[in-house]
Parts: C-alpha cells; structure tokens; sequence
C-alpha cells in the first residue's frame, strides 16, 4: 500500500511545501518545545513519508540529530537525517531514546492505535515530549476537495478529545491540543481561487481547504 505510488499521489493532492510552510498552522508551544530542546538533541518523526517536518525542525534547530521512520518507500527524502525503514509498532531503536517523537497523520491508518503509543513511549526519554497529529472529524466534511474517506488506508478519524484521551490513557501529561486552523488561509482562500479561474498552472488549494476547516487535531505530550 505505502509504496512511491502512493507518497507520489499524496504529493499531488497537498502540494507544494512552500505553500504548506507559508500557510500551515503554526502551533506555537511546538516551536518553542523545539527551539528549546537541549544542544544535539535527538528527534525521531514515525511515519515521516518524505520528512516535511524534520527538515522544518532541522531549518529551526541545525545541531537535532534527526531520525525518520516509515514503513513504506518515500520517493525522496527532505530532511538531512537517517531513515529507518520499520513498522511503528516494533521499533528498532532503544528505550529512552529520543528528546522529541512526532507522530503525524499516522494513527488513522492503524487498527489498533495503542499499540502505536506504547512504542512512542518507551523510545521517549523521561520529560521528552511526544507530538500527535491526524485527520479531524471535520475531515470528512463533504464540501472538502479530497475527504478523509478518499484514502483507502484510513480508519477513523480522531478529534482533539480523542488524542488526549488516548495519551492519557497511557500515563502522558498532555499539555496543549485542539484543532489546527489557519487565519492566513482563510483570508488567502477567496483571491486564490478567483486567481485560479485565469491561470493555466492552477494553484492547489487543498492545502487551504484543510486549514479553513480545521481538519486536522493535535495533541502535544509529556512523558
């Protein structure tokens, strides 16, 4: 299923990553979590398809020791880091290990989440912290160009209340979560698909479509 393929089709749909960093929700105690991360800490991103956010991380904070981890065949790699190839829930690395853990838009493709989880925290160092992302309930919104039941591999969407319960549940502090949206994207949505009806090379505009409709949650954690 994850094949280049499938990285390649994603690709299409969320392109470009100078829209994404231009108009992506900034979660401002992520970044701060980041820039404040001891000198060479080490970050590990599960499921990190080609590495948007390691090579983000790695722009804020040169001296991280970055890690991505997939299971499929990213065509390219962005971040500068090590790739592993693993399953999420058997990974390859020690206990205790990592300073930060993101898990972005991974545990909807899972049936059986906790496990997923209970990885996440035994490779976190104690007081590391770990960072949830996925699909929100409003993702699959009818009016959204590409919903969250397009992609055959999903399997249920999470809202904010969801993540933190199940970081809860297995004995993480959550210290911020809610729903990613974007003000930017908002104002931007209107100029860009009226630009849209005159150009050839049309813009994308899933990328804003996902933001004014805040179909992501987050959930940031402490171990």
């Amino acid at each position: 299923m994850f094949n280049k393929e499938y990285y390649k089709n994603y690709s299409s749909i969320f392109n470009s990553s100078k829209l994404r960093k231009k108009f992506s929700p900034q979660i401002k105690y992520l970044k701060k979590t980041i820039i404040t991360l001891p000198d060479n800490a080490l970050s590990l991103d599960v499921g990190c398809g080609v590495g948007s956010l390691l090579s983000l991380q790695e722009n804020l904070r040169p001296d991280l020791k970055t890690v991505g981890l997939d299971i499929g065949e990213p065509p390219y790699q962005l971040f500068k880091g090590s790739l592993i190839k693993a399953d999420c829930i058997n990974i390859p690395l020690r206990e205790n290990s990592f300073d930060l853990i993101s898990a972005c838009h991974l545990i909807e493709h899972l049936q059986k989440p906790s496990e997923l989880i209970t990885e996440l925290v035994r490779v976190t160092k104690k007081g590391g912290v770990i960072y949830f992302e996925a699909p929100s309930q409003n993702s699959t919104n009818s009016l959204l160009p590409f919903s969250f039941w397009d992609d055959p591999s999903h399997i249920r969407p999470y809202s904010p209340l969801s993540l933190k319960n199940l970081a809860e549940m297995h004995g993480l502090t959550v210290v911020k979560f809610g729903i990613k949206r974007s003000f930017l994207s908002v104002m931007m949505l209107l100029p860009v698909l009226f630009i849209n009806m005159f150009i050839k090379n049309k813009i994308n505009t899933n990328v804003y479509w996902s933001y004014v409709f805040g179909a992501n949650s987050y959930c940031i954690c402490r171990k």
